[in-house]
């Protein structure tokens, strides 16, 4: 298996750059992340259903994050409970890579030019540790 690769010092700081323009835009944000996840994976939509996952989580996700970018690998269990937690909403882990690519296009919108290939990069390394973390949580590894 991959090793799981915290950020680098620049890669935290490009991300945790984007945060107020995200959060500041967040109900709109919302919206066109999850209206991405349906267009490329319309099958998705059955799994936000009262009582699992919900619109509102995406900012609560994000601050989680932001306020862990320094510190992933001490959080790596709360991470795996978070996987966890997600298996029993019936995410796959082919949900992943699809939520990764409405992710990434979602904030091209929103970030337009300042969206560089290097903060692009850096936000597919922590989705990519995030959800492998999460992946291995929801497999009790």
């Amino acid at each position: 298996m991959e090793t799981l690769q915290p950020l680098t010092e620049r890669e935290i700081s490009l991300i945790k750059a984007t945060r107020e323009k995200i959060l500041k835009n967040k109900l709109e944000v919302r919206r066109s992340f999850y209206n991405k996840i349906f267009e490329i994976a319309p099958e998705t939509k059955s799994l936000f259903r009262e009582g699992f996952l919900t619109f509102e989580s995406l900012p609560d996700s994000f601050e989680f994050m932001y306020k862990h970018l320094d510190n992933l690998t001490e959080v790596k269990t709360e991470i795996k409970r978070l996987g966890l937690k997600h298996k029993t909403y019936k995410v796959k882990p082919k949900h992943y890579p699809v939520v990764r690519e409405a992710l990434i296009w979602t904030f091209q919108q929103y970030l337009g030019n300042d969206f560089t290939v290097e903060l692009r990069e850096a936000w597919i390394k922590i989705f990519n540790y995030m959800s492998k973390t999460m992946i291995l949580g929801a497999k009790r590894k």
